[in-house]
């Protein structure tokens, strides 16, 4: 037996029965998949909200491949369909995750995708893929220990790319130098987000909306700013928010930004899905400029699945949709700043992996 459906809503179901049903899907690949359901009578009392969870396959869509490499040009086939004259490139190394976090405002700024690179060699679905793109100029984030120097020799003499590197001596001073490529092409003081040096999740959280704003995100150790951070905030900015709880912006932080007469504020929670939540109310769920498409990018809170994200920021700021950090669950104060924010019509998810407790629990608060 089949159920009712009227407006994408189970009306009844007969809870002696067994039910069958099959599911039809493309993936990533176009390839038409047909997937079979059978709900035994013992599961009928949650029948209606898996039904009413599968009705909305048609709003998600997931940018993802089998690894990293291909999960950015996923993305970036996704994002920027009629391509792209400038491309920002970034280590897909774990230890240079970060650099890819803070690159989000540099691509923003001129509307490029991010890829991501092996340390010695440029996979060949990156190669595909700038070569689609119809790029001409790569802007490579990371000094020589995360992007060598091979890559970005291949990338000009065989590629005839014209390529820019942007780095410094570790990840806080490459944030600081990128921060001031995208500062510098503004007419006044920019927004500035002041992230620790250790936190990658919020480095996501917040990258969406350094991307929209084309605001800098700084990355500072714990125990205070340092001479050139200092620097570049009593140079270029206007109003300075840290990002984080005290395990990564501890007070001396804010005493150093303070000292500078910046205005400031925290955005923070308990945990770093917490601190996301923090964001989107601050950012999403009023601020319409902000946000106008519709969209939610969804990426793994984990930070073994972060890298799969390092594009989610470029993607999501250039559609204009907050990222939402989720494990096997959404947390409460996320849950309630996605009940405020209006028009949710399309669901993003980058990477695999992202649980159906996350997007079953989404679609059921707003429905």
């Amino acid at each position: 037996m089949l159920p009712s459906i009227a407006h994408d809503k189970v009306l009844a179901v007969n809870d002696l029965s067994a039910i069958s049903f099959i599911i039809g899907y493309r993936n990533n690949d176009k390839k038409y998949i047909k997937d079979e359901y059978i709900i035994k009578p013992s599961k009928n009392a949650g029948l209606e909200n898996i039904l009413n969870i599968l009705t909305q396959k048609n709003k998600t869509k997931t940018f993802a491949g089998m690894d990293r490499y291909l999960t950015s040009t996923q993305v970036s086939k996704n994002g920027w369909k009629n391509g792209s004259e400038n491309l920002v490139i970034v280590s897909g190394d774990n230890n240079a995750l970060v650099d890819g976090l803070t690159a989000t405002p540099l691509a923003a700024s001129m509307n490029a995708p991010i890829l991501l690179t092996k340390k010695d060699e440029i996979p060949q679905c990156v190669i595909d893929e700038i070569d689609r793109l119809g790029v001409k100029n790569v802007y490579i984030v990371g000094g020589y220990n995360s992007v060598s120097k091979e890559v970005s020799d291949k990338l000009y003499r065989y590629y005839g790319k014209n390529v820019n590197r942007i780095e410094g001596n570790d990840r806080y001073e490459t944030s600081i130098a990128v921060g001031e490529a995208v500062a510098k092409k503004s007419q006044s003081k920019v927004d500035t987000f002041v992230v620790g040096g250790n936190g990658m999740a919020d480095a996501l959280s917040i990258s969406s909306v350094a991307g929209s704003k084309k605001s800098p995100i700084i990355l500072t150790k714990s125990n205070g700013l340092s001479s050139d951070a200092k620097h570049f905030l009593s140079s270029y900015s206007k109003d300075a928010y840290t990002v984080g709880g005290k395990n990564n912006i501890s007070n001396q932080v804010i005493i150093d930004i303070l000292k500078l007469s910046i205005d400031h504020k925290n955005l923070s929670g308990e945990n770093r899905q917490d601190t996301n939540a923090a964001v989107i109310k601050e950012f999403y769920t009023e601020n319409k400029e902000l946000y106008e498409n519709g969209s939610i990018v969804f990426s793994k809170s984990e930070d073994a699945s972060l890298v799969d994200a390092l594009g989610a920021g470029a993607l999501a700021s250039n559609i204009d949709a907050p990222i939402v950090l989720a494990s096997n669950e959404l947390s409460e104060e996320q849950e309630d700043v996605l009940t405020m924010i209006k028009n949710k019509d399309k669901v993003i998810e980058v990477g695999y992996g992202i649980s159906s407790n996350v997007l079953e629990r989404f679609f059921h608060i707003n429905r």
